[in-house]
């Protein structure tokens, strides 16, 4: 969540309270299964909101990195935010090409109709990466092009203090070891799921590329937060205090 004079922007959402409440509506077999989430009602996005001391209505964007289930599940708990989708992942997600990539969307995710602001590829250049698209409305918030894990994935650069940015890579990489090697390497499990989740292998294997360059040349000015490594999240969520 990020404090704006536009109002509270949240990227990406996690699971909502539709999917912790009725799980087998939104959420395949094969996940609740294998990787077990634990579904509690305090996590989803709109429950930390309000522990927060905020409203619903508080938050006025969302943008979203990519469409899987569990990045677009909270949609639903804040119909009237606008969402920032990339053009290309919203025609992916309108007309999928192949019925595997049409198993990635959970249209009841968003049977509510959000108010989609479809950002289109941009011109810009961001510490080197080209292709970097500006937010509409909320310009100093970036789409940052990491194709790959599905069509139009896209990272978001937020500032913060000091002249530094966090990069929200969503799903580009799930481990900080694959980009970063001070870091303990990524569990092969882990990096075999990643793959497998990759629509497209070789665009996959430049964003990875990217980040690490990315990585290596400006650490001290850019931090890159992976959504799925547990320990930097437990270290980032102790380092806020």
């Amino acid at each position: 969540m990020v404090e704006t004079a536009h109002g509270l922007v949240l990227v990406d959402t996690g699971l909502g309270t539709g999917d912790v409440a009725r799980p087998e509506e939104t959420i395949h077999p094969i996940v609740r299964d294998n990787l077990a989430p634990e579904l509690r009602p305090d996590e989803p996005a709109l429950a930390q909101v309000e522990a927060l001391g905020f409203a619903p209505s508080d938050v006025r964007h969302i943008v979203l990195t990519h469409f899987d289930f569990d990045h677009a599940g909270g949609l639903r708990d804040f119909p009237d935010a606008a969402v920032h989708v990339s053009a290309a992942g919203y025609a992916g997600m309108q007309q999928p090409s192949s019925p595997t990539q049409a198993a990635r969307y959970v249209a009841k995710q968003w049977e509510h109709g959000p108010k989609w602001v479809v950002e289109p590829a941009g011109t810009d250049k961001w510490f080197g990466i080209a292709g970097v698209t500006p937010l509409t409305g909320l310009d100093e918030l970036l789409f940052v092009p990491l194709e790959g894990h599905q069509v139009g994935h896209s990272g978001v650069a937020v500032p913060v203090a000091g002249g530094r940015w966090l990069l929200h890579a969503g799903d580009a990489v799930f481990h900080r070891g694959r980009i970063a090697p001070e870091f303990a390497p990524c569990p092969p499990l882990v990096e075999e799921m990643e793959i497998a989740g990759a629509e497209d292998e070789a665009l996959y294997d430049e964003s990875v590329l990217r980040l690490a360059t990315l990585h290596r040349d400006h650490s001290d000015e850019v931090e890159i937060v992976v959504a799925h490594d547990t320990r930097q999240f437990d270290e980032l969520v102790g380092g806020a205090g």
